[in-house]
């Protein structure tokens, strides 16, 4: 059995990595190879209506937090705290430093993120002061509760192909294993794997 296509943009100029639905079904976002995310308002697809900068390069991984914010994985490394109409990145919850990231995942609970990236490792990261009041805190406490990433598990057989067979080039800059943060788990990970 296959499903049926629904509707279908017009082709964009950029090429399109990530998707998420957003604000209860009525936003389609998508993350474009120069930096850009390309809003779509459900019903009117033929081209978007909103877009979002501030991505110095390709958004590769969208997920959503809650109906008005994301989190972004760029190829520079960095995770984003993304809100949504009204557009702006609020800040970024952790990095893999000097390799792009590729995939991100959350816990039913919304309190930890994992990601996956180049460096071979997967990073848990404690997002629970998401959860928060908005506008408690200055962006100087916003820096101090930042939170670390867990310590990295690497990956013992993995390759860094993309798609396609093509191997992806590994950035030059700091060793990907010079900073290592507190190890942590929130007890509720795995619950619903």
């Amino acid at each position: 059995r296959k499903g049926k296509e629904m509707a279908r943009s017009e082709n964009q100029e950029d090429e399109l990595l990530s998707v998420a639905l957003m604000k209860e079904g009525k936003k389609v976002l998508c993350g474009t190879q120069s930096g850009m995310i390309n809003m779509f308002s459900w019903g009117y697809f033929k081209d978007m209506n909103d877009r979002l900068a501030g991505h110095p390069e390709s958004v590769d991984a969208l997920i959503k937090f809650d109906e008005d914010t994301i989190l972004t994985g760029s190829s520079d490394g960095i995770i984003r705290i993304v809100q949504v109409l009204p557009n702006k990145i609020l800040g970024v919850v952790g990095e893999h430093i000097d390799y792009p990231i590729e995939r991100l995942g959350i816990t039913s609970d919304r309190m930890v993120l994992a990601s996956t990236s180049h460096d071979k490792s997967v990073k848990l990261w404690d997002i629970s002061f998401l959860h928060e009041d908005e506008g408690t805190g200055s962006e100087e406490d916003e820096e101090e509760n930042k939170p670390e990433a867990t310590t990295p598990v690497q990956a013992e057989d993995s390759d860094s192909e993309g798609e396609g067979g093509k191997r992806r080039k590994k950035r030059k800059g700091k060793d990907a294993g010079d900073k290592k943060g507190k190890a942590s788990v929130h007890p509720s990970f795995f619950d619903d794997l």
